[in-house]
């Protein structure tokens, strides 16, 4: 059963929180990558005095006379950052480093899928370096995102058609410890910005692990007047972080063409837990050359899984223009 954009509630307290939320590679497209320390030329990071603006993109360009960009950033309190590097027609790649020059971390996927680096840093000064591989050159677009240490909205869009609007994206665990029952809101304006609806739904993996993603989907009905939408976030309850360790594999198959609707994508969940889990959901986005999420869906599979089974179903993903990642996500319940 495929469900686009679809949440559900809770219906037992006699299951207790078994999450995760893992990003597995498919082909090119993996998760975020961490380098080891590594330091660069005094003159090369040093260079460059003028702090950039942080939370905005920066564009840029990568030349022939130019084989890498430096842009330095201050950050007032220690905080994780979200450094994304979008937008390329070629392959480059993305630096962090101290103010020391040291390279802290790094993010080389290949090809033209945008790089990001999630990380926390303490208060001082960072430089983001973007340098093109083996002499590539390609313009792009730079942000060094400061995040917020909660529930976060990394990326959302919204499709309006025939009276109805469409809101998905992802929601980021900027936290310590796994939460569950958490809710998207979305409140609704028209042009004068009177509110013309509000409407919540939970992520597609209810139980966010921490410093994981989980994406969601909201659907509403809009009046002629609809203008644009502001999200919010709930997180009303938190997931026992003792007994409740996640021990969830989710292998995902190549996909099979599924003419015209897209991709079926195989994949198999093995509870390696010592307990039974419950209706355990696989969910999928499909990321633009910035990250931002262009398309979600999920299945919810109606069985228990024992200690140590397994089982198989599929996903579908349709062809989306723009695309350039996909990430795969799996959570359950445990079954008391």
């Amino acid at each position: 059963m495929l469900l686009l954009g679809s949440s559900w509630t809770k219906a037992s307290t006699q299951f207790r929180a078994v999450w995760t939320a893992i990003a597995i590679a498919v082909a090119c497209c993996v998760g975020l990558v961490h380098g080891s320390a590594a330091q660069a030329t005094a003159s090369s990071c040093g260079g460059i005095s003028a702090n950039s603006s942080l939370n905005v993109w920066h564009a840029g360009a990568v030349t022939a006379t130019a084989a890498s960009r430096w842009y330095r950033f201050p950050l007032s309190v220690s905080r994780h950052v979200l450094v994304t590097l979008g937008g390329l027609s070629a392959d480059l790649s993305l630096g962090l480093y101290d103010s020391s020059c040291h390279l802290i971390a790094s993010s080389v996927h290949g090809g033209k899928r945008y790089e990001e680096i999630y990380r926390s840093l303490s208060t001082g000064t960072y430089y983001a370096r973007v340098t093109g591989v083996s002499g590539a050159v390609s313009p792009f677009d730079v942000r060094f995102r400061v995040l917020l240490n909660a529930m976060t909205v990394v990326s959302s869009r919204v499709t309006v058609s025939g009276g109805s609007a469409l809101i998905i994206g992802e929601v980021l665990n900027n936290t310590n410890a796994p939460i569950e029952s958490v809710e998207v809101g979305a409140i609704l304006y028209d042009a004068s910005g009177r509110v013309v609806t509000t409407t919540t739904a939970i992520t597609d993996t209810e139980y966010v692990g921490a410093w994981q993603r989980a994406p969601f989907g909201i659907l509403a009905a809009v009046p002629p007047t609809y203008a644009k939408y502001r999200l919010f976030v709930e997180t009303p309850v938190y997931a026992d972080n003792g007994t409740s360790t996640n021990h969830l594999s989710l292998t995902v198959h190549s996909p099979a063409v599924v003419a015209p609707d897209g991709r079926d994508y195989p994949f198999t969940v093995k509870n390696t837990n010592t307990f039974t889990i419950s209706r355990p959901v696989v969910a999928a986005v499909i990321r633009n050359s910035f990250g931002n999420v262009l398309y979600e869906n999920a299945i919810y599979v109606e069985r228990n899984l024992a200690p140590a089974a397994s089982l198989t179903s599929d996903l579908l993903m349709p062809d989306v223009s723009g695309e350039n990642a996909i990430a795969f996500y799996v959570s359950a319940d445990r079954k008391s």
